[in-house]
Formats: C-alpha cells, sequence, structure tokens
C-alpha cells in the first residue's frame, strides 16, 4: 500500500538542487511505492508542462465500457 507522499522533490529545472528530469522523478517514485510527489523546484516553474506530458503518456485511460 502506498502510503507516503514527498512534498519537497526538486528536479534539473531547480540549478544546483538535483540532476533528475520529471519524468525520472515519476518513475523513482513509482519504484518505491510513494503515492504522490510535490515538485518544489527553486525559482522555477517550468517542470510543469514536462510533468504534465509525463502523466499525460504514462497514465492509464479509464474504461468506460
Amino acid at each position: 500500500m502506498k502510503k507516503r507522499i514527498e512534498l519537497s522533490c526538486h528536479t534539473y529545472y531547480s540549478k544546483g538542487a538535483s540532476l533528475i528530469s520529471p519524468e525520472d522523478l515519476f518513475g523513482m517514485a513509482e519504484d518505491k511505492e510513494i503515492a504522490g510527489i510535490a515538485i518544489t523546484d527553486n525559482y522555477d516553474i517550468n517542470a510543469w508542462y514536462e510533468s504534465y506530458l509525463s502523466m499525460r503518456e504514462n497514465i492509464e485511460s479509464p474504461n468506460y465500457s
């Protein structure tokens, strides 16, 4: 069961704080069974678009039939 939520994650958009891409961060969170993450890059909000694209590609579409 996924119980942990990380509330302070940085990506490579946070200069000097991390070297990981948003997509790799999501993969690592899934591997470690983390229920959710908050990307809190320093002085930058550019990870949102890459995060959106990654989630859109990897989320399972609901089956309404």
